[in-house]
């Protein structure tokens, strides 16, 4: 008698050892992106159903949509023994990297603090690959892996990044400082406040933009 899971199993078209999230999710439209691997992760699911509400930032929720999908499609393609033609172990730790990075952001943006909690499931994805993988090849070079993985929190992307952090800090203590200033002037002159206020709405409508071109190089560089 065949139990429910080989059942689900079979019915998905995954092999009887596939692990224990594959069926878990389904696939979703994310802003005119539609998944073709979230099937396999019901935690993805329910994240990026979450992520939808802030549709101000879609670009950025989009682009780490995609390659979120291309690391489930690469874990299936592992678990399924398919030929792939690049280093699964390698990209998908790469992806991790880029995905968190951009879910990271998302986070500050959306004032969501627990952005960190909201990636732990990805590394499940990449022990996957890694020892579904080893089992194909027990003569991996780690030491040429890790040296690579260290590399990831180096470079542009990396250093870009803290830069924006670091301009968000200032603009956020200034901000408080301004709004201070701003109620002093309300009590003793109604017509400069209103001035004070026009002002500061086109500074903040500015900053909106440049914050906007910043999310863009940031896509690029990750």
């Amino acid at each position: 008698m065949l139990k429910l899971k080989t059942l689900l199993k079979e019915d998905n078209h995954y092999p009887a050892d596939a692990p224990e999230h594959f069926g878990s999710g389904k696939n979703i439209d994310i802003f005119g992106f539609q998944t073709k691997h979230f099937d396999i992760c019901g935690t993805a699911v329910v994240l990026y159903n979450k992520l939808k509400e802030n549709d101000e930032h879609k670009d950025l929720i989009v682009a780490s949509a995609k390659e979120m999908d291309h690391l489930f499609e690469m874990e299936k393609q592992v678990v399924m023994g398919e030929k792939i033609d690049h280093d699964p172990i390698k990209h998908s730790v790469e992806l991790i990297n880029t995905i968190s990075f951009k879910l990271g952001r998302l986070a500050e943006l959306t004032n969501h603090s627990e952005g960190e909690k909201d990636t732990d499931f990805l590394k499940d994805h990449v022990l996957v690959i890694i020892n579904r993988r080893n089992k194909m090849s027990e003569s991996y070079d780690w030491r040429k892996f890790r040296e690579w993985q260290r590399k990831l929190n180096e470079g542009p992307a990396y250093e870009y990044a803290r830069e924006v952090k670091n301009i968000e800090k200032i603009k956020a203590a200034y901000d408080k400082e301004v709004n201070t200033l701003i109620k002093k002037v309300a009590r003793q002159d109604k017509k400069a406040s209103k001035e004070i206020n026009r002002v500061w709405t086109n500074y903040n409508r500015e900053y909106s933009y440049f914050k906007r071109v910043m999310e863009d190089e940031l896509n690029k560089l990750a």
